[in-house]
């Protein structure tokens, strides 16, 4: 498992976007295209605005989907399952600071924002080895 882990911490570096899934308490969904940090238990930090839909269906539903992997080039992708939670006081800075060491540029965009941590309940990576599967992809599970 930590051979895998290390695949997927690796693969989050190289990966700078997730869309990001939630629902509202009737179930209507949401997804959108963000940024995120994140930490070596597979935490993610997210920034978003109070007036966003992503914001408000976290009030009402803290269960999330999260795609990693929107490459053509490459097949491999990241599904993550878990729970998301507002943060405040220094869980949100710790959040925010890590959002800026690996965005410096999007300063701006940040300011002002809500941050959210999402603590992953199950996560698989898909990887496409066709050629020492026989043109078989497998999924490992993380968590």
């Amino acid at each position: 498992m930590a051979k895998n882990k290390e695949k997927v911490l690796s693969y989050l570096q190289e990966n700078p976007i997730c869309v990001l899934a939630t629902a509202d308490k009737k179930g209507k969904t949401e997804a959108a295209a963000v940024v995120y940090a994140f930490d070596d238990k597979l935490n993610l930090y997210l920034g978003t605005y109070k007036a966003s839909r992503k914001y408000k269906n976290l009030l009402q539903n803290k269960k999330v989907s999260v795609v990693v992997g929107v490459d053509l080039n490459d097949s491999r992708t990241l599904q993550i399952d878990g729970t998301a939670k507002i943060l405040e006081g220094k869980p949100a800075a710790v959040a925010e600071k890590a959002l800026l060491k690996r965005y410096p540029a999007l300063a701006e965009v940040f300011r002002g924002c809500a941050f959210i941590a999402v603590k992953p309940t199950f996560a698989r990576m898909y990887e496409n080895l066709s050629e020492e599967r026989g043109g078989k992809g497998v999924y490992f599970r993380v968590i």
